[in-house]
């Protein structure tokens, strides 16, 4: 199912364009608060390009963020194992790791 946010922008083609619309349908939805929605959006992105590993670790944050720790590592980890000389991966990886719950 095509996210909502997504619905409202013309069929793409390019499976670059397709992911993009995803990933920013992903992030209007985040803006607005709509975090479950958002991940599902952010979860359909990172499936359609499964080794871009700035999906995967938007994925994380996103996860973070909703307080869901053990997705947060799994898809850290991912995007580590697909960007190791990325610090911003390590950096969250390192937070997630010393994090038991967020407020």
């Amino acid at each position: 199912m095509w996210p909502p946010a997504l619905r409202r922008i013309p069929s793409c083609r390019s499976v670059a364009v397709r992911t993009l619309s995803i990933y920013f349908a992903a992030m209007v939805e985040r803006a607005e608060g709509r975090l479950p929605e958002a991940r599902r959006s952010q979860e359909l992105a990172a499936a359609v390009r499964p080794q871009d590993p700035d999906l995967v670790y938007n994925l994380a944050l996103l996860c973070r963020d909703m307080n869901d720790l053990p997705a947060a590592h799994q898809h850290c980890a991912r995007a580590v194992a697909l960007a190791p000389d990325n610090p911003r991966f390590g950096e969250l990886a390192l937070a997630l790791a010393t994090s038991k719950t967020l407020a």
